[in-house]
């Protein structure tokens, strides 16, 4: 999958200084992504969004599945998707 822009991105995330991929298998791309809070907490997050190639929607189309792998960890986290017409707009977070 190839991360996307967002108009509400406002930080990066990059791998770990010195990252093995392991010849591509733990690839950890640069992230454009928005911190923010979930409103009315002091719950903090992070938002990323994603976009399948064409070979991958195939195969999700085909009954594939969407795998996430954290480095360091399994964090609280959500896969949705985002219809085209809400693009814009994230669900849950406001920018700090």
């Amino acid at each position: 999958m190839n991360h996307v822009k967002h108009p509400q991105q406002n930080t990066m995330a990059h791998p770990p200084a010195g990252w093995d991929d392991r010849g591509g298998v733990l690839r950890l791309p640069v992230i454009y992504a928005m911190q923010g809070k979930v409103p009315g907490t002091n719950v903090k997050v992070f938002l990323s969004r994603w976009k399948p190639t064409a070979a991958e929607l195939a195969m999700l189309l085909e009954g594939g599945e969407v795998e996430l792998t954290c480095v360091g960890g399994q964090p609280a986290c959500n896969l949705t998707a985002v219809p085209p017409n809400e693009l814009q707009a994230p669900h849950i977070l406001l920018p700090h």
